[in-house]
């Protein structure tokens, strides 16, 4: 964990996880979730962008598990359902 992002707001570590995720800097995303877990293991966007991460590290399985889980909390998070379809889309 990068200490400096530490002191980061968990929407701002959301926003520097989507741009990295959008340029394929899936292990850096990873890295910014775990500070933003670490600042607040109850926010469930930043497990959603963790999804994201582990989806474009090809660890497909362990990205539709975490869906999975966001979607036991909140069964109609549209946003869990896209990123579900998204993850399940790209595994056919």
């Amino acid at each position: 964990m990068v200490l400096a992002e530490a002191s980061g707001d968990l929407r701002t570590l959301s926003y520097r996880g989507h741009a990295l995720c959008n340029l394929g800097r899936y292990e850096e995303a990873f890295e910014v979730t775990e500070t933003a877990i670490y600042l607040d293991p109850t926010y469930l966007p930043v497990f959603l962008l963790r999804s994201l991460a582990l989806h474009g590290l090809g660890k497909k399985e362990r990205a539709l598990d975490i869906v999975k889980e966001i979607l036991k909390i909140e069964p109609d998070n549209v946003d869990a359902l896209r990123v579900r379809d998204r993850i399940r889309d790209y595994a056919s």
